[in-house]
């Protein structure tokens, strides 16, 4: 059995062996670039599927394939290319106007504007024009790393809940690997959001809410979500906090990190780190708050209990170079959403089967279980039916209260049925028992959970998963 714990937070992995695992994820920018190819090899590329949406300024549905395209220390997504290519090609294409447009969302629940992606250029051409153009390259790229297995970003919702996270976000995943054709057991997770996006142990920090006013966000979804979290002191509606929306952030930090390593299996979760930048006293005058993003390894200082060292020193000098300095580059990067289960309004996307299916064979394969599950029904000894014995406290306030007596009911009714009875024969010619399980969710894992309902064959419950 996985041990997701030691699979997250490897817990039992020396430091040599992290040090090995970082550094066959994170490679040197021209670790397999000759600078015979190096003028073509470095341009970015892109695929857009479903690009014809740009026409009607609607780039709410796109997917992307981006190759050779980089995240500087601002955490803006960078595409390399010409000037020519450009005026030519891009500008039409995506219509740019005043140098940035939103090319996708990596959020696949759509909330104001957030998980809007913008494309800022990069123009090589005052590099490749001059006579020493691979040395000018090569101090571009001096300190750059190179993601070479293929990467999705996103951004978490409501991820503290278990069938949100499964639903509302690896679905998208899942659609958005099938779309282009990648192996998700291949893929690498970048999560481009921190849980805890500011220090909650002080007052000091933002409580202004960004989504404030905002035309886009629903007005019905501002009437629900007037409650405010204590903490932040921000509605729970606000963009900084729909990561975790209304659930614990410790379960949302838990719950995304858990079900990335399962679905993956092979590689550890990267996430967009923010840390806060103090120059030494003489500089700092002004007390303005300074930051950088780095990806690295999640989670994040601010994420992970155990090391919440946000601070960064550098000098003035440093820090005003390090912001548009290149931090790493991806060879693969795939971004937007799947028009199968991105929700959208009251569009509760209603066509998301297949994507779960996907993502129940690829759970189900990870775990080891898979061939347990394709058995046919007609073989089984045991028809199991479980029933959810949800605690009052449990969130959405929905429960069954009277397990027992349903319990009593289907073991009377379903045997003293005219028709089920005859069909309890499998096709061994053994006559089949009903078992009816009452299930608590809270005394299993999630490796457990995954197991449990491979097994089972009818599931009881309230709306909701947990």
């Amino acid at each position: 059995m996985m041990d997701l714990e030691n699979a997250i937070t490897l817990q039992n992995l020396t430091s040599e062996q992290l040090k090995r695992e970082e550094e066959e994820i994170f490679k040197p920018f021209f670790h397999t670039l000759q600078s015979t190819t190096l003028q073509n090899d470095i341009y970015s590329k892109l695929k857009i599927h479903n690009h014809l949406i740009y026409y009607n300024d609607d780039y709410s549905y796109a997917s992307l394939h981006l190759q050779n395209v980089c995240l500087n220390y601002k955490g803006e997504l960078i595409y390399l290319t010409t000037t020519e290519l450009y005026e030519e090609y891009f500008k039409n294409i995506l219509k740019i106007v005043n140098g940035e447009k939103v090319v996708g969302f990596i959020q696949n629940w759509l909330n104001g504007d957030r998980g809007a992606i913008k494309l800022n250029f990069l123009f090589l051409d005052k590099y490749l024009n001059k006579l020493n153009k691979n040395e000018e390259l090569n101090k571009l790229f001096k300190n750059v790393k190179m993601i070479e297995k293929p990467t999705l970003m996103g951004l978490r919702y409501a991820s503290g809940n278990v069938g949100h996270m499964l639903v509302d976000n690896l679905a998208g995943f899942i659609e958005l690997i099938k779309k282009f054709n990648f192996n998700p057991q291949d893929i690498l997770y970048l999560y481009m959001d921190e849980i805890f996006y500011k220090d909650y142990s002080t007052n000091i920090g933002d409580f202004t809410c960004e989504n404030k006013n905002n035309p886009n966000i629903e007005k019905t979804l501002q009437a629900e979500l007037l409650a405010i979290n204590p903490k932040s002191g921000k509605p729970f509606w606000c963009k900084e906090e729909m990561s975790s929306y209304t659930y614990s952030k410790d379960l949302s930090v838990k719950f995304s990190l858990q079900w990335t390593r399962i679905l993956q299996n092979k590689y550890f979760t990267l996430q967009k780190c923010t840390y806060d930048v103090i120059y030494n006293k003489d500089e700092d005058i002004n007390k303005e708050v300074r930051q950088i993003h780095v990806i690295e390894r999640a989670p994040c200082p601010r994420d992970d209990i155990k090391n919440r060292n946000t601070k960064m020193e550098m000098t003035k000098e440093e820090y005003l170079k390090k912001g548009n300095e290149l931090n790493v580059c991806f060879k693969d990067l795939l971004l937007g959403t799947g028009e199968r289960t991105f929700v959208k309004s009251r569009d509760f996307a209603r066509n998301r089967e297949l994507a779960l299916f996907y993502l129940r064979k690829e759970i189900l394969k990870n775990i080891g279980v898979l061939q347990n599950t394709i058995k046919n029904i007609k073989d089984k000894e045991i028809i199991k039916i479980g029933i959810h014995d949800k605690p009052f406290a449990g969130s959405h306030g929905c429960t069954i209260g009277n397990i027992n007596e349903i319990i009593n009911y289907l073991k009377l009714e379903l045997t003293m049925d005219k028709i089920i009875p005859n069909n309890l024969q499998n096709n061994n010619l053994k006559r089949r028992r009903i078992e009816i399980l009452p299930i608590k969710l809270e005394e299993y894992n999630l490796i457990e959970q995954v197991k449990l309902f491979s097994e089972i064959d009818l599931y009881i419950s309230t709306p909701g998963l947990i």
